[in-house]
Order: C-alpha cells, then structure tokens, then sequence
C-alpha cells in the first residue's frame, strides 16, 4: 500500500478583485487574511486577523522605489527589511531588523554580474557572527 501524503489547507473562501487579484481569503480554522494593492496593482499590505489559534493580528506592508522593486517590507510579528540595489538592478544589502537582533545579507558581484559570495552578519546584543557563502563559475 503506497503511503499517503498529508492533504493541503485550502482557503476555505477567497474573495478576488474585479481585475483577478487576491482580495481576502477565510482559511478552514476561520482566519481572515485581507490584501490591499497599489494603482500598479502591486501588494502593498496584508492583514490577518487575530483567531483562537493567532492571538495578535498580523500587519504586514510593502514599499516600492522609483523603479517599482521592493524597498522595503514590515511584518508586526517579525520585524522589517529593507532592500538595497546596484545601478544594474542586482540586490546586493538586505537589512533585517527587529527586537534585539539586526540581519545583514551582502551580495557580491563579478563583472559577468553573477554572485560570488554572499555575506550573512547577525548581530544580538553587541556581539556579531558572519556566514559566507562563495561560489565558482566556470
């Protein structure tokens, strides 16, 4: 007998704008998520709303530069982010911030524009670690 898989949680309901985007959705335990979009039909906040389960609502936002990439997301349960970009579109800083902790991901790039190493900084409470990631092209 071939072993089953759990199944996959459906939204229980999901409600769409009149141009096809995600408006809100209710999951099977009753959860409410609501998403809110731009003139550019771009995400730019979600709220799910508090359950049994959930005791908070979770707010999250996102924000766009000029060139219309993510600058910046914020999560009420998990801090922020903010994104940094090169002249050529590349991401190449990630700032992750919240509580006592910050997150700092670089990305390097070689003159072909692929990445060569990225760098993870984590920093509690005045001490810091680094995690490099390097990679080879041939």
């Amino acid at each position: 007998m071939a072993a089953r898989s759990a199944p996959v949680s459906l939204p229980a309901k999901r409600k769409f704008t009149r141009s096809g985007e995600l408006e809100s959705s209710v999951d099977a335990a009753g959860g409410v998520t609501k998403i809110n979009y731009d003139a550019l039909r771009r995400p730019i906040g979600t709220t799910r709303a508090a359950t049994a389960a959930m005791t908070a609502t979770i707010l999250t936002s996102t924000y766009y530069d000029e060139r219309g990439r993510v600058s910046k997301t914020t999560d009420s349960s998990a801090g922020s982010r903010q994104y940094h970009y090169l002249p050529t579109g590349e991401p190449f800083e990630i700032d992750v911030l919240g509580g006592s902790q910050t997150r700092q991901r670089l990305y390097h790039f070689g003159s072909l524009g692929r990445a060569t190493d990225i760098q993870d900084i984590s920093t509690t409470g005045g001490s810091s670690t680094t995690n490099e990631q390097k990679f080879r092209w041939d």
